[in-house]
């Protein structure tokens, strides 16, 4: 990845592709900048940044739900297209389980709720959730109480 701009030298940078072979975009996120890269624009999230990045190559998809951090630490995670490495909260495989994802943000969103407030911890925990077969709804719910009652 070639990284243009200020931002570049702290940021973590996320590859965005759409070409018939791999599409690469954000499902949450606000870059801070954008640059470019030999397969398309690059995003520039500052450290302790919420992103949701969504992969798609040979008719597989996947998301990432991760945190951006300050420079190097123990225990990161390598995602395919992002740089340096992240504080991975959640990995999903299939296309049902990245529906789930894809609904548990437009959820958040229409309940008003920050997905950068909610800590790792809740979202570790609703990856274990969509891993599995419990009542999502009810959980998620008392995943997101849990979460309010701690402020």
């Amino acid at each position: 990845m070639r990284s243009d701009g200020p931002a570049a030298s702290l940021a973590t940078r996320v590859q965005l592709r759409s070409d018939p072979a791999t599409v690469c975009r954000l499902l949450y996120g606000t870059p801070e900048a954008m640059g470019s890269g030999i397969h398309g624009p690059i995003a520039f999230f500052p450290p302790d940044s919420l992103v949701a990045y969504h992969l798609e190559f040979d008719r597989k998809e996947r998301v990432f739900v991760f945190r951006t951090l300050e420079g190097r630490a123990p225990d990161t995670s390598e995602v395919p297209g992002v740089f340096p490495a992240v504080n991975l909260l959640m990995e999903v495989r299939s296309r049902g389980r990245v529906d789930l994802v894809r609904r548990l943000f437009a959820y958040l969103a229409l309940t008003g709720r920050q997905p950068e407030a909610l800590s790792e911890g809740f979202f570790v925990r609703a990856n274990t959730l969509l891993a599995g077969q419990l009542p999502r709804r009810r959980v998620l719910e008392a995943l997101l109480q849990r979460e309010e009652n701690k402020r």
